[in-house]
């Protein structure tokens, strides 16, 4: 996994999401509705287990897995009120509360439904298993990149605890999958090439909603650049 992991952390998207992080970081509003739409994410991965995991497979590591993303997105929630100025409502996922939250949904929708081809076949408990190895891979560059901007911001949030968790979630995804799948390398090569477009995207929504909420404030747009032809390429 570390190569799908590396691929990540060195991609042109990292820089991107470097200067994204820095503006959001620096603005209470945005922040808050930004962790908000993490937490989102968070929950839309933990209804996706639930549904696609049967009784009969799940044990208790799969148990530990679900209670400890709910966990994930129980806390950054509770980030997101906790920095969130007084005019900043975040109570719920809707579209209002969160930054760009029904475009980190459709993320992970069309992650969801890569793995799914990727497999090939009909098999809820592997074809989650390689969307969650996807998802993982991804956590692996973006939540180290986050808490440094936080670090280097003073924030009183902390992601590194998150973090940890979603480095043995992915060491068991692998697990899983050289158990089950002998061409697992090559289904997940395929799953992360969808992936990253995706996760471009999200960037990309991401960056107009910062720039949207800065031109309704009146500052200046954000050091966040739009997509080169490269980046969407890559």
């Amino acid at each position: 996994m570390r190569s799908f992991v590396e691929a990540c952390q060195q991609s042109p998207l990292q820089h991107r999401l470097h200067q994204l992080l820095a503006v959001v970081v620096r603005d209470a509003a945005l922040h808050a509705r930004f962790l908000n739409s993490l937490a989102r994410l968070e929950y839309v991965g933990v209804r996706k287990m639930l549904k696609a995991r049967r009784s009969q497979d799940l044990d208790l590591d799969g148990l530990q897995h679900l209670l400890e993303e709910a966990v994930h997105a129980t806390r950054l929630k509770k980030f997101a009120r906790s920095v969130a100025p007084e005019a900043v409502c975040v109570d719920t996922f809707r579209a209002a509360h969160t930054l760009a939250g029904d475009e980190a949904e459709g993320y992970f929708q069309v992650v969801d439904r890569a793995g799914a081809e990727a497999l090939g076949r009909e098999d809820a408990e592997t074809s989650y298993v390689l969307t969650s190895a996807a998802i993982e891979i991804r956590a692996r560059a973006f939540y180290p990149a986050y808490q440094e901007v936080l670090e280097a911001a003073g924030s009183k949030v902390s992601v590194q605890s998150i973090l940890n968790d979603e480095v043995q979630h992915l060491a068991e995804m692998q697990q899983r999958l050289q158990t089950a799948e002998p061409q697992w390398r090559a289904q997940l090569e395929h799953v992360m090439r969808v992936e990253q477009g995706a996760f471009a995207a999200l960037l990309g929504a991401f960056e107009a909603a910062v720039a949207s909420h800065q031109a309704a404030q009146g500052d200046k747009l954000p050091p966040c650049q739009p997509r080169s032809s490269y980046e969407e390429r890559s």
